[in-house]
């Protein structure tokens, strides 16, 4: 049974679920291998979420990442962060969702799977996937 994760969770909680999927990703398990092409669809279906284009450059960036260096811009009819705002920014780095980059996790994973199974079982196993989905794939791993 499939089950639509986008209707149930927000885009953070999504990217959760992605890295948390495809964690489980590089295996010679035949569950693994038989739920591949769910696990590739929840992937890029997270990348959706939390991938922004640059139209200049057509690369893709992970709008979920933070950095500890990163000051937010403050407007003069804006007020400066409050201390619950930077306890909240403090709390939220210790989550994988913002400072893991899905793009270059779902490649290293990939990459890996392939190393383990070889070339050949990989591409089998990629066959699996829908043409659609693999090229969204593709596009979204162009730079690695």
């Amino acid at each position: 049974m499939c089950v639509d994760f986008k209707v149930l969770y927000p885009a953070q909680e999504y990217s959760s679920i992605s890295l948390t999927v495809f964690f489980c990703c590089c295996s010679r398990k035949s569950v693994i291998q038989d739920q591949f092409c769910g696990i590739i669809n929840i992937s890029v279906e997270g990348l959706h979420d939390v991938m922004t284009e640059d139209p200049e450059t057509r690369t893709y960036k992970d709008c979920m990442l933070m950095s500890h260096f990163e000051e937010p811009k403050v407007t003069e009819d804006e007020e400066p962060p409050t201390e619950q705002d930077k306890r909240k920014k403090m709390l939220a780095l210790k989550d994988p969702v913002h400072t893991v980059s899905l793009q270059q996790f779902v490649y290293e994973k990939l990459k890996a799977q392939q190393e383990l199974l070889g070339e050949q079982a990989f591409q089998a196993l990629m066959e699996t996937v829908d043409t659609e989905i693999v090229t969204q794939l593709q596009e979204f791993l162009q730079g690695f």
